[in-house]
């Protein structure tokens, strides 16, 4: 099982919509699950899922298997997202810090592929997340802020003890008709060799997810964006096989 965890510290870095087409191309390779810890339950919104009270807060500690539905895509399941979990972080402070770690490997032997799709906090959650992770998967924007929170969570994670083996930022979002966007994504993977190769662009058919209720590569498959997500799991699998 290998366990990615979706995160950014600043929102409206395309973090959802990422989770949402990576899964579907990981079911594509074996049994895929995706738990919707934001509070405002986007990917369950994308996978036509409505939100469930007992899927989040307290509820997780009585164990995940029971929390989780089936979607219209083969091999992919998905943990509803709840409003509940915006209560999650308190609930683990006094909790050990591996915690998720130890809810989630009952699940280890049902599926290849875990998706978490985090809030943007830096609450205990994430704390806990980072030590239940294989990957920190990091969209981010080709923009000064973007890049400042980035940076943020690296400092961060520097004082942080855990298990966490790999940080894979990517930038997403991207227009290379802009000099901003260019110059950043040539300046900033120079000096970041953990960065990934591949650039999701800013296109106006992901944004046309929230208007499918669909994955990408469900309604518009031969798109640049959907062949480049494609691309950024096939790059994914690999650098966990590397920093394995």
């Amino acid at each position: 099982m290998s366990l990615i965890v979706v995160y950014n510290l600043k929102g409206g870095v395309g973090k959802t919509t990422s989770v949402v087409n990576l899964s579907w191309v990981s079911a594509q390779q074996g049994p895929t699950l995706v738990w919707d810890l934001d509070p405002q339950s986007a990917a369950s919104f994308y996978f036509r899922v409505q939100p469930q009270k007992k899927a989040g807060g307290k509820h997780i500690f009585e164990g995940l298997d029971g929390l989780i539905h089936e979607t219209n895509y083969p091999n992919l399941d998905l943990i509803p997202g709840s409003f509940t979990n915006r209560k999650l972080g308190n609930l683990l402070v006094d909790q050990p810090a591996k915690t998720l770690k130890k809810l989630l490997k009952p699940l280890a032997a049902q599926y290849d592929w875990i998706w978490v799709d985090a809030p943007p906090t830096a609450s205990e959650l994430a704390a806990h997340l980072f030590w239940a992770a294989d990957i920190l998967l990091v969209p981010l924007i080709p923009t000064p802020l973007s890049i400042r929170a980035y940076e943020t969570i690296s400092l961060w994670l520097q004082k942080k003890k855990g298990s966490l083996r790999s940080v894979r930022p990517f930038f997403n979002l991207v227009d290379m008709r802009k000099s901003l966007h260019r110059r950043l994504v040539s300046e900033y993977r120079m000096d970041h060799p953990e960065f990934l190769e591949t650039l999701i662009p800013q296109a106006a058919a992901v944004e046309k997810m929230g208007e499918e209720c669909q994955p990408l590569l469900m309604f518009a498959p031969s798109h640049p964006a959907a062949h480049q997500y494609q691309a950024l799991f096939r790059e994914l699998a690999v650098a966990q096989q590397v920093d394995l």
